[in-house]
């Protein structure tokens, strides 16, 4: 027993020692205990239907962040189709205003230039109504 209170006497004498500054530099590190150590206050302890409350509150508050992003993503989505409606519409009304010229001599293909080879397209003649001229 009496050497128990030795060895604390001495580790708090060593305690007592003023350490100096850090070769690091670190200043703010020098006491450092262990987690264990550091003391807590009790919490405050809550009542059933203060706990309650509290509950109900955070569903209440999840469901309408909930609700805010529902609205959030509906809004998103019906951009998104009226954009791909839109470039579908306009895809259609180029397609209309097209000016064709039907290659019927494959020949030709072969003599034509790098530049002009560029902007030949194909396309479904069956799907494409002709223009009647009047």
């Amino acid at each position: 027993m009496d050497t128990e209170t030795a060895t604390k006497q001495e580790k708090e004498r060593l305690h007592a020692i003023p350490k100096g500054k850090p070769k690091g530099g670190r200043t703010w590190k020098m006491n450092k205990g262990r987690f264990s150590a550091i003391s807590r206050p009790n919490s405050v302890k809550l009542s059933y239907e203060e706990r309650m409350k509290m509950k109900a509150d955070l569903n209440e508050t999840r469901n309408h962040e909930k609700e805010m992003w529902k609205a959030v993503n509906e809004k998103r989505d019906k951009l998104k189709q009226r954009q791909k409606e839109n470039k579908e519409r306009r895809l259609v009304n180029e397609r209309k205003g097209e000016v064709l010229q039907v290659i019927k001599n494959p020949a030709k293909i072969k003599r034509m230039k790098k530049k002009q080879l560029r902007s030949i397209q194909k396309r479904d003649l069956d799907k494409i109504k002709p223009k009647t001229s009047t």
